[in-house]
């Protein structure tokens, strides 16, 4: 899987030199394969009452709320 994604940046870095800020990236949530260890991810993330909503949309690859 990381050399799939080495392949990606490499993609996403040569095609930006045409179109400045694009980036290639894949949804991790949409690959059954890692399904379970999204969902454990999402728990343990949830679960942790001292981070804040904007840090824990971070973890997850979100970002922070726009406006919030």
């Amino acid at each position: 899987m990381a050399r799939e994604l080495s392949r990606m940046e490499r993609l996403s870095r040569h095609l930006a030199l045409w179109w400045p800020g694009l980036r290639i990236e894949a949804d991790m949530d949409l690959v059954p394969a890692l399904w379970a260890d999204r969902e454990r991810l999402w728990r343990h993330v949830g679960d942790a009452g001292f981070l804040s909503d904007d840090e824990k949309r971070e973890m997850l690859g979100w970002g922070k709320r726009k406006g919030g």
